[in-house]
């Protein structure tokens, strides 16, 4: 599973678990995308 680690207290777990987003939202939203809460 992919991680970037964002949670510095949770090393190697997904960060799209801890932060309850997917890749998906976290990209579209980087990318300024329209994203839902």
């Amino acid at each position: 599973m992919p991680t970037a680690d964002l949670l510095d207290e949770y090393p190697g777990k997904s960060d799209g678990i801890e932060l309850g987003v997917t890749y998906d939202q976290l990209n579209n939203y980087l990318e300024g995308k329209t994203v839902s809460k």
